[in-house]
């Protein structure tokens, strides 16, 4: 028994030659050492392969397991069945972790008992800019500390299992496995979590930095498998109900779809060439929205930005052959940009750039409203 390791590190590889380096180097790096790493390697036909039993003859704690291409679901449930660990953590092959993130997590569930750890992360770019990976609105008022099931409904947007912390025997005893070819299993996993767990811990920290903009995501896929967020809100409801846990978190339920599901059809289905599929997925999300009371979606959207609330509802009262949806156009500020750090040989990420841009300018319009009433102020004293 003392030679079993405290955590099983799961992490599906496919075709991750990139940066998989990076990610097994943090796991190596982490200041608590008694763990495991099962790596699935899932068909890749890089030298993902090599990289990974390159590390395991280096270290015996990583467990190369060579497969077939069976998807990340698969691979995961695979390593499951193997994992020997107290506790499991789940890690992408294109991302890494703090040096203190085992060392953290342990503690925190040691000392307050719990069988699921929430916690925070990064989204990084591939200019080196990184924001939180849980929205600032999604965890104010939502401080770290240990909860019962009930005590916040916003619990119900943490769907990653990357950033989830469990025990083993938690996930064994309640059967929990993910879903074999379903595209957002995260989503389905976490709330089959959900359904079971009593108690948890939210650690507003970040422990795990998420790369965005990679190559290939199945985030950017234009095929059927796009109408799996359906497919895992429906099974998601479903445990939920069995459970009587849906209601307490519809609302949280209902507002992860749309955003899913909206940000993926004008960004990806709407401009696609695939009409079939296009007019699925806005079928799909048409009758999501008409299900919800008319009062309740407005209260769902509220949260949104105005534009994208605006969008959302225009699908629930139109057809799709009356909306128009059309690429973004590049502004010619925007054009000028690119061609300046094209120039300067910076591979920047223009979406943050642009972001930034625009707090400063709202930052500017407020220090000019502080000067104006300053003037006022010093000329009625001055009269």
């Amino acid at each position: 028994m003392g030679n079993l390791p405290k955590i099983s590190v799961i992490i599906p590889v496919y075709n991750a030659e990139k940066y998989l380096a990076q990610c097994l180097t943090s796991v190596l790096s982490q200041s608590f050492q008694n763990f495991e790493v099962i790596c699935i390697n899932d068909g890749s036909s890089d030298t993902s392969g090599t990289i990974l039993e390159d590390f395991s003859r280096v270290d015996n704690r990583f467990i190369v397991i060579n497969q077939a291409n069976h998807g990340q679901s698969f691979s995961r449930n695979r390593a499951l069945e193997i994992a020997r660990g107290e506790y499991v953590f789940f890690l992408d092959a294109d991302d890494y972790i703090a040096p203190n993130a085992f060392q953290k997590l342990l503690h925190v569930s040691e000392k307050n008992n719990v069988d699921v750890i929430f916690f925070n992360g990064k989204l990084f770019f591939p200019s080196g800019d990184s924001f939180p990976f849980w929205e600032p609105w999604i965890v104010k008022s939502f401080p770290s500390g240990c909860y019962d099931v009930f005590d916040n409904d916003r619990v119900g947007f943490f769907t990653n299992v990357c950033t989830t912390f469990y025990k083993l025997s938690f996930l064994q005893t309640n059967g929990l496995k993910f879903i074999a070819n379903l595209l957002y299993e995260d989503l389905e996993f976490n709330y089959k979590v959900l359904s079971f767990v009593e108690r948890y811990y939210w650690l507003n920290e970040s422990l795990y930095f998420y790369r965005r903009s990679v190559e290939g995501s199945t985030t950017s896929r234009i095929d059927n498998t796009s109408l799996d967020i359906f497919r895992a809100f429906r099974h998601s409801r479903d445990i939920l109900v069995e459970k009587g846990r849906y209601q307490f978190f519809e609302y949280v339920i209902s507002l992860n779809v749309i955003r899913h599901a909206y940000g993926k059809f004008e960004r990806d289905i709407a401009l696609s060439a695939n009409d079939d599929l296009k007019n699925l997925f806005f079928q799909e999300l048409k009758s999501f929205l008409l299900r919800l009371e008319p009062h309740y979606i407005e209260s769902i959207v509220a949260p949104l930005n105005k534009v994208m609330a605006t969008k959302v509802l225009s699908i629930r009262d139109n057809e799709l052959s009356s909306l128009s949806f059309a690429p973004p156009k590049k502004s010619y500020v925007r054009k000028k940009l690119i061609k300046f750090f094209d120039w300067l040989g910076i591979k920047a990420d223009l979406h943050y750039i642009v972001k930034c841009l625009r707090n400063i300018a709202k930052n500017l319009k407020k220090i000019l409203k502080t000067f104006s009433k300053m003037k006022t102020t010093i000329r009625k004293r001055l009269t």
